[in-house]
């Protein structure tokens, strides 16, 4: 009986740390959660406008979609 006990313990502490293991494989990747939306609208100066764009064009991980 105790020896049942004890399987079934153990095959609960490896499932738990299998999937904590997952878990935090999965948060170090990208996410829709670590999306962020900047806008840049109403800029009445298209010269200003412009260098904002470039300045972000050039961070790695940046997308623009392409609005003006």
């Amino acid at each position: 009986m105790t020896a049942k006990r004890i399987t079934s313990a153990l095959f609960v502490i490896m499932s738990v740390t299998i999937l904590v293991a997952l878990a935090f494989r999965v948060s170090i990747g990208a996410t829709a959660d670590s999306i962020a939306v900047l806008r840049t609208t109403g800029m009445t100066c298209g010269s200003c406008a412009s260098k904002i764009s470039k300045a972000l064009e050039s961070v790695k991980g940046v997308a623009l979609d392409g609005k003006t």
